[in-house]
């Protein structure tokens, strides 16, 4: 009997180290590298899963950003495009038509449109934020004072004969991209003789707006100077197009952060954290505007003039910090677990794939937090 039971033991003892064994080298399988490095790759596509929701979120939040800083422009002032001033002088010409076998001479009034020899703009801008619940949109105040002068018109390089120029139906136009935020009377003055300014009746440009006032121009005149004083109100960014031989425009602002843009950089330019002042310097030479044309909007079309000005930039924006960060999480939690994984093979520690799931929640919800 004793016999017999001293056998069995020796068969139990082999079958449990056979079943360790068989268990350890289950446990080496799985948390061998490879295998290791398998779960990881299959934990960073399950992570996915939340990203995708954290994208969309911030993409919503985005959507409502641009929507409550729309809203503000919208009842504040537009981003504010200044065109001009721009003087047009109607000229008649004849036709001739066929009607009923007969010709018939026809008179049809065509605009002409001549740029200022000189043109100086001095702009002051108070600049500031304005909310709409957490989101926020740079605003601003500027007086605008505009001075220069204009040459005779020569209609000879339009080939117009000068009885048919109706000098006393010409008028000085300004072009502005948003006119409902002017904010005071336009003070507009033709040789020493203050105008009334009015809307913009006629289509200067393509799709334009702004004011213009009518003139009193003798044929006889050799040279007319001109002034204009206005308020206006605007968002985002503040532009000008260089409508003279020569365009000198200077800017001074209370807004640390400008982003100079356009087709020009300024000549001259100083920032510090209470504001910024710059100089621009256009000749016309250099730009692509004609300096004399005729027709209405034919030769030239505002969306593709050529401009310079400031933009009022936000140098933090937590939405686009966020989505260029959730662009680049596939790096982060691949370099992160890759981490991870080395030093369990170099250190023989060992990390359960629960803790690399935790890691990856913590860095989900760091893309969250970031909103």
């Amino acid at each position: 009997m004793n016999e017999q039971r001293s056998a069995v033991q020796p068969e139990q003892e082999n079958s449990r180290t056979a079943v360790a064994a068989r268990l350890r080298l289950k446990e080496k399988f799985w948390e061998g590298p490879v295998v290791k490095g398998l779960l990881i790759f299959l934990l960073v596509l399950i992570l996915q899963i939340p990203i995708l929701f954290i994208d969309g979120v911030i993409g919503e939040r985005s959507l409502r950003s641009r929507q409550a800083t729309e809203e503000i422009a919208s009842k504040w002032g537009r981003e504010q495009k200044i065109v001009g001033p721009v003087l047009t002088v109607p000229y008649e010409r004849r036709v001739e038509q066929e009607k009923d076998g007969q010709k018939v001479e026809t008179r049809i009034v065509e605009q002409a449109r001549f740029l200022a020899e000189e043109l100086h703009i001095d702009a002051r801008v108070e600049s500031s934020l304005r909310h709409r619940g957490i989101f926020e949109l740079p605003v601003y105040r500027v007086e605008l004072a505009m001075t220069g002068w204009f040459r005779q018109p020569d209609f000879s390089l339009l080939g117009i004969e000068p009885s048919r120029i109706l000098w006393d139906r010409a008028s000085l136009s300004l072009l502005i991209a948003d006119p409902r935020s002017i904010t005071s009377q336009v003070a507009l003055f033709w040789n020493e003789e203050k105008l009334e300014a009015q809307p913009l009746s006629s289509n200067l440009l393509d799709g334009s707006k702004g004011i213009e006032a009518p003139l009193k121009m003798a044929p006889e005149a050799g040279r007319y100077a001109f002034s204009c004083s206005l308020s206006l109100q605007g968002s985002r960014g503040l532009y000008f197009a260089p409508m003279g031989r020569n365009t000198v425009t200077t800017m001074q602002a209370n807004w640390p952060n400008p982003s100079f843009q356009g087709d020009w950089l300024p000549v001259e330019h100083a920032v510090d954290a209470k504001g910024f002042q710059a100089t621009w310097q256009v000749a016309l030479l250099g730009s692509k505007m004609p300096r004399q044309w005729i027709g209405n909007g034919h030769a030239v079309k505002t969306n593709t003039m050529e401009i310079f000005g400031v933009n009022f930039h936000q140098p933090v924006d937590a939405y686009r910090m966020a989505e260029r960060s959730v662009k680049y999480q596939l790096l982060f939690l691949v370099l992160i677990f890759a981490t991870l994984w080395l030093m369990e093979v170099l250190t023989n520690l060992r990390l359960h794939p629960f803790h690399y799931l935790l890691v990856g929640a913590g860095m989900c919800l760091f893309y969250l937090l970031e909103l």
